[in-house]
């Protein structure tokens, strides 16, 4: 699907669409009729910024100021962004391989990030008891950045010939750059 409808409870109603990039997750672009409401990456919203913007418990994403119900986040992440006719080519499906590879390493540096910084503020407040207790939150993180591990592992064993061919990409341009 190239776009996807979000009605709001309060009547308005929006479309979601998106523009692929060389590298990364799509630009979406929220218009209502022809005018841009906003444009950005699909990103998470925590709790200080759904208080701050008076945002419902549902929102848990958000394009620019544009709150996102946690129900549409799966359909709007499912927009097609890569033109049909580039993944109709093996360049073009290569390509998108490519990009839903940076997408699965992006995703686990972030969950990596977060159960590090988490860990590191836990040992600057001393409170690594509840930090390590059995089910607390030190153990969501890490299961995060496993099941993000899980999915790159999966993706690799997929399609090798991606990891193969990034790696290859990789070497070369290292050799290029030093001369060798």
């Amino acid at each position: 699907m190239n776009y996807f409808d979000i009605t709001f409870p309060d009547g308005r109603t929006v479309r979601v669409t998106a523009r692929p990039v060389p590298i990364g997750e799509p630009i979406m672009t929220v218009r209502r009729g022809d005018q841009v409401v906003a444009e950005g990456q699909l990103r998470e919203v925590g709790d200080v910024e759904r208080a701050h913007r008076g945002w419902s418990d549902r929102v848990t994403h958000a394009i620019g100021h544009v709150p996102i119900a946690a129900e549409y986040v799966d359909r709007v992440r499912g927009i097609e962004a890569v033109p049909v006719a580039r993944r109709a080519t093996p360049e073009g499906a290569a390509g998108a391989l490519r990009e839903q590879r940076h997408r699965l390493v992006r995703e686990l540096s972030a969950a990596a990030d977060m159960a590090a910084q988490a860990r590191a503020d836990a040992f600057d407040c001393g409170v690594l008891d509840t930090h390590l207790a059995p089910g607390g939150p030190g153990e969501d993180r890490e299961r995060r950045v496993q099941q993000a591990q899980d999915a790159l592992d999966a993706f690799d064993r997929a399609h090798p010939e991606i990891k193969q061919a990034m790696k290859a990409k990789r070497d070369a341009d290292v050799r290029r750059w030093a001369d060798l």
